[in-house]
């Protein structure tokens, strides 16, 4: 820096004092080309400093003509007081001119950004019941005479054949309803007997004493021959019991209509034990049925009967 001036030195006090005759002005470049005019004023040992700096878009237009323009970089705006994305920044801070454009550069991406459609929600997909157990089966419905439903399960239903014809045609979740022409005590009564079939079953799995003789012969008096090759025990006390004969029959017509095969065997016997020794009239009586001269002919008109009932 090369500066002219007068200068005048007095001893005072024998103290020096260097007094300027006139304010000088000194012009110094700054960095980014800020033009700082500092007034140096020097009176009665008082040194004041100015700064000023011009306006603040002149300025800012000087420092981005030093940097390379990219022509799709959004372009800074200052304002005196405040900036444009509500953010008071520094223009003399670097860092913060850098936090500026980039914001810019946010908004400016966020405005054109285009966003997929959001997909409609789908409706929940219904689930499939829990599987049964392995054990399980279909449900199958007996409704009766009086329209009472009876539910059972398949280990039952294994003990009448027309049943489990059905259960081969059925998935684990169906269900099957057989409307029977019987009363709800004939109906109750045969699924009784099915339980004991398969309690019986279940022990023949068990014990093989007890399996019954494949070639066992069915006698019609239950008082001789040996009873146990045709039933047990449970099976003797359900058939030897006072009963009308007008329920026997009803018995052995279920036991026809579900083919309940040792049901129908039992109550079979059952009639030939009452008709013994009757005359036409009591049998009729007994069972109800005209024309019959002895058992044998009640259990001839009820399997045709019953044959001839399809379902």
């Amino acid at each position: 820096m090369n500066s002219t001036e007068d200068v005048s030195v007095a001893s005072l006090n024998s103290q020096t004092h260097l007094q300027l005759k006139r304010s000088r002005i000194y012009f110094l470049p700054f960095q980014y080309h800020y033009l700082v005019i500092i007034i140096l004023l020097v009176h009665q040992k008082t040194l004041c400093a100015t700064l000023y700096s011009l306006n603040r878009s002149n300025l800012m237009s000087s420092w981005q003509s030093s940097q390379a323009v990219n022509p799709g970089q959004a372009q800074d705006r200052f304002s005196t007081n405040q900036v444009e994305n509500d953010y008071v920044l520094n223009s003399d801070d670097d860092e913060a001119v850098s936090l500026s454009v980039d914001m810019e550069h946010y908004h400016h991406h966020m405005s054109s950004a285009t966003y997929p459609v959001v997909a409609p929600l789908r409706e929940p997909t219904p689930q499939r019941p829990p599987s049964p157990p392995k054990d399980a089966g279909p449900t199958i419905i007996l409704r009766t005479q009086e329209g009472t439903e009876m539910a059972i399960d398949g280990a039952l239903a294994i003990h009448c054949t027309r049943l489990s014809r059905k259960l081969r045609l059925l998935d684990a979740y169906d269900s099957l309803t057989v409307t029977v022409p019987f009363r709800n005590e004939i109906v109750g009564m045969t699924l009784e007997f099915c339980a004991h079939l398969r309690q019986k079953m279940l022990q023949r799995a068990t014990t093989s004493n007890s399996i019954m003789p494949s070639n066992a012969v069915l006698v019609e008096d239950i008082g001789s021959g040996d009873s146990s090759d045709v039933c047990d025990d449970w099976e003797f006390s359900y058939i030897a019991q006072e009963a009308d004969g007008r329920l026997v029959v009803e018995l052995n017509a279920a036991a026809h209509f579900l083919e309940i095969a040792h049901l129908r065997d039992l109550t079979t016997m059952k009639i030939m034990v009452m008709s013994a020794n009757k005359s036409p009239a009591e049998i009729e009586a007994t069972f109800g049925f005209s024309g019959a001269q002895s058992g044998e002919d009640v259990v001839s008109a009820l399997t045709k009967t019953m044959e001839d009932l399809k379902w």
